[in-house]
């Protein structure tokens, strides 16, 4: 798939310098499907019940499985570590 699952659910994150923040609006940069990057400023977000990671730097990670836990590095070399549990919700 080439966008990303209109479902969206409310949910929030956490980092690893223990900020949070909640869904932003969303902009598809073409050429990067099934890429996509979010107008809001900020850091990673969360969404659909599939789950799509999204980094500051643009980087996505793609069927997030509930209860998976995935980690990257992001462009300052923090490392970000989150859990998707059931019901969408994201903890550390």
């Amino acid at each position: 798939p080439n966008t990303v699952p209109s479902e969206l659910f409310p949910t929030t994150i956490k980092s690893s310098v223990d900020e949070y923040t909640k869904i932003a609006n969303i902009s598809y940069t073409s050429g990067y499907s099934p890429f996509a990057t979010f107008k809001s400023e900020g850091i990673t977000k969360a969404l659909s019940k599939q789950a799509c990671i999204l980094g500051a730097d643009g980087l996505i990670i793609t069927d997030i499985k509930e209860g998976s836990y995935w980690s990257y590095r992001r462009g300052r070399g923090e490392a970000l570590a989150i859990r998707l549990t059931e019901g969408g919700s994201v903890n550390d």
